[in-house]
């Protein structure tokens, strides 16, 4: 009796375990798609990724929470970097980016915004429009694999 139950509950924990890989797994594969109309033909230019920065940007220069807007484009800029290379970017640090990518430009963009997000002084509305300004322009060097953002 008790080895049944014990059992039955390696059981339940084996599918719960299973059942959190396979989440895990669809989640990293399969990035957030961009807003209704971002990238579809006649937005008036510009890349997807691009349409999103700005987007980001206005929310967040309406609303004033430029350190929450430089987190989001650093996760954005992630998202890109995975889509174009393959590699689970979401997760590493600004020195790991670096070693891996051995861009100058993206390395220094990383570096600004971890500055931003994480710095005693929080970024003031210029620094953040410089940043989303700058965004854009440090991964158009890098296309994504897949044809998307």
């Amino acid at each position: 009796m008790m080895l049944a139950a014990l059992l039955m509950f390696l059981l339940c924990l084996a599918l719960l375990l299973a059942w959190w890989l396979w989440r895990r797994r669809r989640r990293l594969r399969s990035a957030p798609t961009p807003p209704k109309g971002i990238g579809a033909k006649g937005t008036g230019g510009g890349s997807a990724f691009a349409q999103l920065v700005k987007t980001t940007r206005n929310e967040h220069l309406e609303r004033k929470t430029y350190r929450e807007g430089c987190h989001a484009l650093s996760a954005m800029t992630k998202t890109h970097l995975e889509r174009s290379s393959g590699n689970d970017a979401e997760e590493m640090t600004v020195d790991e980016i670096a070693s891996w990518v051995n861009e100058p430009d993206l390395t220094a963009f990383f570096t600004r915004l971890r500055r931003h997000q994480f710095g005693k002084r929080p970024p003031n509305r210029d620094d953040f429009k410089k940043m989303c300004r700058e965004a854009p322009r440090v991964v158009s060097s890098r296309p994504p694999r897949d044809g998307k953002t």
